[in-house]
């Protein structure tokens, strides 16, 4: 009884959070082997120093709230 209660606390049920939880590991498949591709090319080095200062710059962008601006005159 317990464990039917802490399946359906947040919408949707068991099948749809596995799915959805499965398809997340696709993208991250998909681009593990690019980046292999990648690496074949331009060296492992060079392609964890892009990956790593793309991290940075999306990380950057994302710790700044939504701010609107007003300039009177």
């Amino acid at each position: 009884m317990v464990a039917s209660v802490a399946i359906n606390v947040y919408g949707p049920g068991i099948r749809t959070a596995d799915m959805i939880a499965a398809f997340f590991s696709v993208p991250a498949r998909l681009f593990r082997a690019y980046g292999g591709h990648l690496s074949g090319i331009y060296g492992a080095r060079g392609v964890h120093y892009w990956t790593f200062f793309v991290s940075i710059a999306a990380t950057f962008i994302l710790a700044y709230p939504p701010t609107g601006y007003v300039v009177k005159t």
